[in-house]
């Protein structure tokens, strides 16, 4: 025997919603959260602008050529000193 709600329980066939299970304030916060979740990230979340960054990018740049030329003496210095060993 046939339901009388048959045609409502189709999907996408209930426009009133009465079969529709209410839903707790648990549950509703975590579709809030998976929307937050799933939604597409905006460019201003994720990239900075230069005055954000301020002048550390132009201070790393500038260490960088001190950081090999101190590198390359003591590599020099301490192979030949372990070679004088």
């Amino acid at each position: 025997m046939a339901s009388r709600s048959r045609k409502y329980t189709r999907p996408g066939a209930d426009p009133e919603g009465r079969f529709r299970p209410v839903a707790t304030p648990e549950q509703k916060e975590r579709a809030e959260e998976l929307v937050k979740a799933l939604a597409p990230v905006q460019p201003s979340a994720v990239v900075r602008s230069a005055a954000w960054y301020g002048t550390s990018r132009e201070d790393a740049k500038l260490n960088l050529p001190g950081f090999w030329i101190a590198f390359f003496a003591v590599t020099t210095i301490g192979t030949w000193l372990l070679t004088m060993l």
